[in-house]
């Protein structure tokens, strides 16, 4: 389905504004492998590293979380790296990043944190 001129689908169907970002900076919704998961940032606001936590993943299912996406505002994608699928926790190298704030995807989960 594509957006009318209004931003929204159709009159037949929910409401759906369309946004125009990307789909994977949606938060609230899961994939069907990251229900009941959690994934937490700390410290945040954050200096020069931050440490992410995923947990509630079926170890078996979770082969597809292999990068950390960290995009602005503005939904550009401001830093990535790869993972171990089986990490627990993720120590990150933020130093480049200007102050902001910024959201982080893991797999099929995103949060938010700032950067001072």
């Amino acid at each position: 389905m594509h957006p009318t001129e209004n931003g929204y689908f159709s009159a037949r169907e929910p409401y759906y504004y369309y946004t125009g970002l990307p789909s994977e900076l949606i938060v609230g919704v899961k994939d069907n492998y990251a229900i009941n998961s959690t994934l937490e940032i700390f410290p945040n606001p954050a200096g020069d590293f931050i440490t992410i936590t995923l947990s509630g993943i079926n170890p078996t299912l979770k082969r597809g979380v292999d990068k950390v996406l960290i995009y602005n505002t503005l939904c550009e994608l401001a830093l990535t790296e790869s993972i171990h699928p089986m990490t627990a926790s993720h120590r990150m190298n933020i130093e480049s990043l200007p102050k902001g704030m910024y959201f982080v995807k893991v797999g099929g989960e995103t949060a938010k944190f700032v950067k001072l």
